[in-house]
């Protein structure tokens, strides 16, 4: 749908505005399966580079995939996941 993309970047954007700068983060994409934009990082220019190059997928939307590979990503480390998404229930 028109603006979902852009309103997700948006809210992207504000979740690591309000995440410290020491903090890593990491971006996971995801449609029909997830992509792990990369190992954590507090380089968070890299991720909002990240953010800019995504493109509309047409996959369906299955929400596991994203948070298994999130799950991966802290290597049994404390962390936080937020999931963006126009929370299709047919992903779920």
């Amino acid at each position: 749908a028109p603006g979902r993309l852009d309103a997700a970047r948006e809210a992207a954007r504000r979740v690591l505005d309000d995440v410290a700068a020491a903090t890593p983060v990491s971006l996971v994409t995801f449609g029909d399966r997830a992509t792990v934009g990369g190992e954590p990082t507090t380089d968070h220019g890299a991720v909002r580079a990240q953010l800019a190059t995504l493109q509309v997928g047409y996959g369906a939307t299955r929400f596991a995939a994203p948070l298994e590979a999130a799950r991966g990503l802290f290597d049994g480390r404390p962390g936080r996941v937020v999931l963006i998404s126009d929370l299709q229930a047919r992903g779920w």
